[in-house]
């Protein structure tokens, strides 16, 4: 089996990435609601920017979300998956560490909102539309989606993914199902290729593209450990407790995904055979 490759157009749009996202967001300043939604994951709660009279203090509980938050193994998934996502240059909402000084336990994650995105109805990958309120919104970069869910494989899990729209950019969303895990299957990536070769060939241009994107850098495993490493809060404590190693399995997930490029094009660099 050839790897045929296909790049980004250059007419797609470009994502906004933060000029910082080094920095930890600090939620004292804000109001922090409950604020529920559906899905894989939860909102622990949405940071709301209120003003400074008394009636804005009223009605605060309709104040602006500036951001969503999660805590826990949710928060560090979101962020690791964020950090791989733009080393790739693959659009993502954006995801900050989040802390509150007088709480130093806190494990979080600031997820900025993002008040003009919509859920789309429906994707056309083929034709690079989606679909909203009954009309059709065309989006250039819309094989990032099918982009995305390779990234959630590479990342850890074989569920569904999901993405919204801004503007005309489609962006992922939801990574907290990205448990960063070792290959959980034999032949993983292989099987991965079987099933869109049988149930959804048209991908597989996208997805030997997206695999050889990744394969290049061959940092992303230390990207994770330096992220674990610096982050705020007892992350890494809270890594032990669960026993999780991130870091060890995407190196893991590294080298297997290598390895079978490896065997699709016995010219492809990189791979390290253990």
């Amino acid at each position: 089996m050839e790897i045929s490759s296909q790049t980004r157009q250059p007419e797609q749009p470009a994502w906004n990435w933060p000029l910082d996202d080094q920095t930890p967001v600090d939620i004292t300043p804000y109001y922090v609601s409950k604020y529920s939604k559906g899905g894989l994951s939860y909102w622990v709660g949405a940071a709301r920017s209120v003003g400074l009279t008394a009636q804005d203090w009223e009605q605060r509980r309709k104040a602006p979300i500036v951001y969503l938050l999660k805590v826990g193994s949710d928060a560090i998934h979101e962020r690791l998956y964020y950090r791989i996502a733009r080393t790739l240059d693959l659009p993502q909402q954006h995801v900050f560490w989040a802390v509150t000084p007088p709480h130093t336990d806190l494990v979080a994650a600031a997820i900025q909102f993002e008040p003009e995105a919509f859920f789309p109805r429906r994707i056309d990958v083929s034709t690079k539309t989606v679909l909203y309120r009954r009309r059709t919104h065309f989006v250039p970069n819309a094989e990032d989606f099918w982009r995305h869910d390779v990234l959630h494989y590479y990342c850890g899990t074989g569920d569904i993914h999901q993405a919204m729209v801004k503007g005309n950019v489609l962006f992922g969303i939801d990574a907290a199902d990205c448990t960063f895990r070792a290959p959980f299957l034999e032949n993983y990536w292989q099987q991965y290729l079987d099933h869109y070769q049988a149930q959804d060939p048209i991908r597989l241009p996208v997805i030997y593209e997206m695999m050889q994107r990744i394969a290049h850098h061959a940092e992303l495993p230390e990207l994770v450990e330096q992220e674990l490493g610096e982050a705020p809060g007892p992350v890494l404590e809270h890594l032990a407790y669960q026993h999780a190693i991130p870091g060890e399995n995407i190196r893991a997930m590294h080298n297997e995904l290598l390895h079978n490029l490896q065997k699709l094009s016995p010219t492809f660099p990189g791979a390290i055979f253990l």
